[in-house]
């Protein structure tokens, strides 16, 4: 590498993650690990079906975002998952505008046309998958000149 130059970016490969990256967080344990590093989480982070309330803004996950039946109202402004987000069960009726998401997304049906919205901008890169179903979004037909 010559000087100025920046290392090359190296996937994340989720299945190498250590076990307790992949085992359900308490609020306590979240907040430890937010009070660590608040912009940046240097992991997966499960936190299906834990107390927390709210997601803090601008949050940035390293990894897969597991939100399962969590009691959340909505998901917060300029979340960035770098793995996939897995928020089937929770009740929220809309997803920001800022939400990116560079895995797949699993989803329930009622917020389809709002995660197509957001493939269609750019904001997801992988699949929308709607659990229970065999509907996942094909990547858009591309002609061929």
């Amino acid at each position: 590498m010559k000087i100025g130059e920046q290392p090359e970016e190296q996937p994340i490969d989720l299945k190498q993650e250590p076990e307790e990256h992949r085992t359900a967080l308490t609020k306590e344990q979240f907040e430890a690990i937010l009070a660590e590093n608040p912009d940046h989480i240097q992991r997966s982070l499960n936190l299906y079906g834990s107390e927390i309330k709210e997601l803090p803004d601008g949050l940035n996950v390293h990894g897969n975002l597991e939100l399962t039946h969590l009691d959340i109202a909505k998901l917060p402004e300029n979340l960035h998952v770098q793995g996939s987000l897995d928020i089937k069960g929770v009740k929220i009726n809309s997803l920001p505008d800022t939400l990116h998401v560079d895995g797949d997304i699993l989803i329930d049906e009622a917020l389809k046309e709002e995660a197509d919205r957001l493939k269609e901008a750019g904001n997801i890169k992988g699949e929308i998958i709607i659990p229970g179903t065999k509907f996942i979004r094909p990547e858009p037909f591309q002609v061929k000149e």
